[in-house]
């Protein structure tokens, strides 16, 4: 019996759907993150040219090796974890199955302990040393930023993550003014990507080196009235219409350790926690 088939209608309708799945999957990313993929990608297929590996579709044990020496190079699981899904999003643009990745996120979890106790802690910032670095800062709209910023992260015990993404309007003070009640966003990285939940907190006044004017003294010198809470100060002393990074949170605790005396290596903004 003669087959009716035509083997080359097949392949052109199996290449129609590789070409929408496609499309479908680069248009769920958003700019920043093909810039990312692309070059997540871009570096694996270097590993795998490197070692003599096929890059797609991957061998799961080979892609192993690959997570665990960025386990051993010192990237942070967040940042594996990207990558991982990088790799995935290749292979279903391609037409490759994804790989099976159920004991590489085990090693991934595995790993956090293993990078949080291998990696040097910083010293947590006492009560003191924290009026020593309030002590030191200037008395300008950069100094005023700086002073809410650290009294925040004090006394919130804030991620720098979340205290860079809070706004203007998560702020709601009192009528008394003795309080002040903070929403924010509460970060954290699952297997299957960011994670994110809307959660609150109230800080009450102080008698000394206060949060609630501290900040109540940030927003009327700022001037700010909506949008992002902490934002770059330019040379100048202008005030930018920027979000502060995460880094710059850092930057911020140890340049106030250095001016109160103590050693800007022992802190970041993990001494808040």
């Amino acid at each position: 019996m003669k087959s009716n088939i035509n083997s080359e209608r097949i392949e052109n309708i199996l290449n129609q759907i590789r070409e929408a799945q496609n499309k479908k999957a680069n248009a769920q990313l958003s700019a920043s993150s093909y810039k990312f993929y692309e070059t997540d990608n871009r570096l694996y297929q270097e590993w795998c040219s490197a070692h003599g590996y096929n890059p797609y579709p991957s061998d799961e044990g080979e892609l192993t090796i690959y997570i665990v020496t960025m386990v051993l190079e010192g990237y942070k699981s967040s940042t594996i974890l990207r990558k991982l899904a990088s790799i995935r999003h290749a292979h279903f643009t391609q037409g490759y199955p994804p790989p099976n990745t159920k004991i590489i996120y085990s090693i991934i979890d595995g790993s956090k302990i293993a990078l949080e106790t291998g990696r040097e802690s910083k010293k947590k910032i006492s009560k003191k040393d924290l009026d020593m670095m309030i002590d030191s800062i200037p008395r300008n709209l950069k100094g005023v930023r700086d002073k809410g910023l650290l009294l925040l992260a004090y006394h919130s015990k804030l991620l720098r993550e979340e205290i860079v993404t809070l706004n203007v309007e998560d702020l709601e003070f009192s009528n008394d003014k003795k309080n002040v009640r903070i929403s924010y966003w509460k970060n954290g990285v699952t297997n299957q990507g960011r994670n994110q939940k809307r959660e609150a907190l109230i800080l009450n006044i102080q008698k000394e080196n206060c949060p609630v004017l501290a900040l109540k003294e940030w927003l009327a010198n700022s001037g700010l009235l909506t949008g992002a809470l902490f934002r770059p100060i330019n040379k100048n002393g202008g005030l930018r219409n920027l979000r502060l990074s995460g880094k710059s949170v850092a930057n911020i605790v140890k340049e106030y350790a250095r001016k109160a005396g103590l050693d800007e290596r022992l802190y970041s903004s993990s001494s808040f926690k």
